[in-house]
């Protein structure tokens, strides 16, 4: 059971385990991409309400993992947008990490698909 790539990890075993890691990283994304853009709702500009409800609509599908790569280049394209645009609303709590963070996992989930218990899983 144990290849040249579980030799070389301190937890072997836990490879078994691999497929939940995109699980995880899904619906943490979906619950902070939700939580962040319901914020943004509240502005003005026309922009920013397109992207949060971009980003509310993609969050759900991640939720669901429901068309997860799609709704993962999206995220990734939304962000980098925001971010091309200036559409980033300055509050005193710097953003810029989160965001950072948020576009990675987006671009992971792209990479990886949507992991175990989503609709749109292999079979």
């Amino acid at each position: 059971m144990y290849t040249i790539y579980s030799m070389l990890s301190l937890f072997p075993t836990l490879f078994d385990y691999a497929i939940i890691a995109p699980l995880i990283l899904r619906i943490g994304l979906a619950l902070v991409l939700i939580n962040h853009s319901f914020k943004e709702l509240g502005q003005t500009e026309i922009k920013k309400k397109l992207i949060a409800l971009i980003n509310i609509l993609s969050g759900l599908l991640l939720f669901l993992g429901f068309l997860t790569q799609l709704a993962a280049g999206i995220i990734a394209l939304s962000l980098l947008l925001e971010k091309i645009t200036g559409c980033i609303t300055k509050k005193p709590v710097d953003n810029k990490n989160l965001r950072f963070i948020m576009f990675v996992v987006a671009i992971s989930l792209l990479l990886l698909g949507p992991g175990i218990f989503s609709v749109d899983m292999p079979l």
